[in-house]
């Protein structure tokens, strides 16, 4: 074919444009899922930078030759494997003989089976299952044992290109569930030590009367923040008549955005207006200095903040203890009075 620029009409575009960002989405996606396959099978790393440049360079070169959309092939990548393929001349030799055996051999595969080429290209394939990555899946986390089920299930009913589309979409899909709804945890303080863990995994740890400290296991953003003041109200109701302090243990907070700020704000005065004090610990700088510019830190107060939950304990406990000693003054004079 001769190298040409396509022509080009915005009619065209706009009735192409969504397919061709599909194939550009699954290419990819099987590009590196081949890439990572081998990879994993051969021992070396596969650079999704890389192989995305070495893509868009060759579907541009296939776009003004009449050629069709590049991608990596799982067959042809499993065929080449099996031969004993090391380094990218394998490619250049298999297209010198795909080149050769269209101009000279045609005639002679005319009466093959398509069979006979489909089982050559199970065989390869079958040598890039490997079932111990499978069955470690399903042990470490059982949900992407499933995405794998779903991802294969879906490719044998659908095709290759619906299979992969259906695998992305379930993992973003996850993704979004686990970082919407994150891990959190009630912590008490392990008997003779500053250490504090989750109650659940760790029964012996205590908890201290009045207070309750909770941790959260992610970045706090608009997507997570209304899950955890649903966290910290079901906590504020279960604990309705002895809560004095919610301590949010902030240590694995990388982040936080701007609903997430304002929804600390709303929780701020929901706590004052209920009598509950409200201290973070262990919060990291770029976090606080978020709450600085929005003035959160200056509404709660630079001694609600804490670098460790210890320390916000001992203020909690001397608060109390305060409130002990301020309670039973008026008592004493009314005896004397007496």
């Amino acid at each position: 074919p001769e190298l040409s620029l396509p022509t080009v009409h915005w009619a065209d575009v706009r009735q192409v444009l969504p397919l061709a960002l599909t194939m550009a989405l699954v290419g990819f996606a099987q590009t590196i899922s081949v890439g990572k396959s081998l990879g994993n099978k051969y021992g070396y790393d596969v650079d999704a930078n890389r192989e995305l440049t070495a893509l868009g360079l060759s579907n541009l070169s296939s776009s003004v030759s009449q050629g069709y959309p590049v991608s990596g092939s799982l067959a042809r990548s499993a065929l080449n494997a099996s031969a004993g393929a090391k380094t990218p001349l394998a490619a250049i030799i298999c297209a010198l003989c795909v080149a050769v055996t269209t101009l000279l051999f045609t005639p002679a595969f005319h009466y093959l089976p398509h069979a006979t080429l489909a089982a050559i290209l199970v065989v390869s394939s079958l040598r890039l299952i490997d079932t111990r990555e499978i069955q470690y899946l399903f042990k470490v986390k059982i949900t992407e044992g499933v995405l794998l089920v779903l991802t294969f299930a879906a490719t044998l009913a659908l095709g290759i290109m619906p299979g992969l589309l259906l695998g992305i979409v379930a993992s973003i899909l996850l993704f979004i569930t686990l970082n919407t709804r994150p891990n959190t945890a009630i912590l008490g303080r392990l008997p003779n030590t500053n250490i504090f863990r989750n109650v659940e995994q760790f029964p012996e740890a205590e908890t201290i009367p009045g207070l309750i400290i909770l941790r959260i296991d992610a970045s706090l953003y608009f997507a997570n923040v209304v899950f955890l003041k649903e966290k910290l109200h079901e906590i504020c109701d279960r604990h309705r008549t002895d809560l004095k302090a919610i301590i949010l243990d902030a240590s694995a907070v990388n982040d936080l955005d701007s609903s997430a700020d304002t929804a600390l704000h709303q929780l701020s005065d929901e706590f004052k207006q209920k009598g509950i004090t409200f201290y973070i610990a262990g919060i990291k700088a770029p976090v606080r200095e978020v709450m600085r510019r929005s003035g959160l830190y200056n509404i709660l107060g630079g001694d609600h903040f804490f670098f460790t939950i210890d320390a916000a304990v001992k203020r909690f406990q001397e608060k109390a203890r305060q409130g002990i000693k301020e309670q039973d003054r008026p008592r004493r004079q009314e005896t004397q009075r007496s």
